[in-house]
């Protein structure tokens, strides 16, 4: 491809050209680009969400593509978060995860979470990944790099919770299960006080209506 907007100078002379005050043909004095014309358009990506890239990218602009729009083409990688109690059991909607990379927050949403995250020019980009459940935390990190482009990188993120999966339920707590099962207890021990109750004022009414024994 020959350099960027390469042109020569032309002096043509028509016959239908204007003519000057002695009746001569006018010279005409034009630019003939060298074919095929190239034009060349630098872009740079200076950053994304306030992550510096530092992309600089040249294309040339010829009358065959003139009207293509520009694609610009970054380095990134595909992170998918899953956030599980201790256990191993999916936290599909007991969790808030969030990821963070350089400092700057990407992603925040309650369970797993996707987020394409673009590569510095650098050839790395570190991301840390924070998650909370039913109180408790936890977070780790990790390291996308260049030759990982494309790619999609999975992270599994356990939180210190306990508990159990209970169909038609979801996901519950060892301690609201414990909670559960102890108001569970306490309204049977309240149904027993209030039969027990109910048959002493029973017998009670029943004596009440046949008298005192003859």
């Amino acid at each position: 491809m020959p350099s960027p907007s390469v042109c020569t100078s032309t002096t043509a002379v028509t016959g239908t050209g204007t003519t000057n005050a002695q009746g001569q043909l006018t010279t005409a004095t034009f630019v003939t680009p060298i074919a095929p014309f190239a034009a060349q358009v630098t872009v740079s990506v200076q950053s994304w969400k306030g992550i510096p890239l530092g992309y600089t990218y040249t294309y040339y602009v010829t009358s065959s593509n003139a009207t293509t729009p520009i694609q610009v083409s970054v380095p990134a990688v595909e992170l998918t978060v899953t956030p599980v109690s201790a256990s191993g059991q999916p936290l599909t909607s007991e969790a808030t995860v969030n990821v963070t990379c350089s400092g700057v927050p990407i992603a925040s949403g309650v369970g797993a979470q996707t987020v394409v995250v673009p590569i510095p020019s650098s050839g790395s980009i570190t991301c840390t990944i924070t998650g909370y459940s039913y109180g408790k935390s936890a977070s780790t990190t990790v390291t996308l790099t260049s030759s990982e482009a494309g790619q999609t990188i999975t992270r599994t993120l356990t939180i210190p919770v306990s508990g159990v999966k209970i169909p038609g339920v979801g996901f519950v707590p060892v301690s609201t299960f414990i909670l559960l099962a102890v108001v569970i207890i306490i309204v049977i021990i309240l149904i027993v006080i209030l039969l027990i109750e109910y048959s002493n004022w029973r017998r009670r009414r029943l004596a009440g209506l046949l008298g005192p024994p003859k």
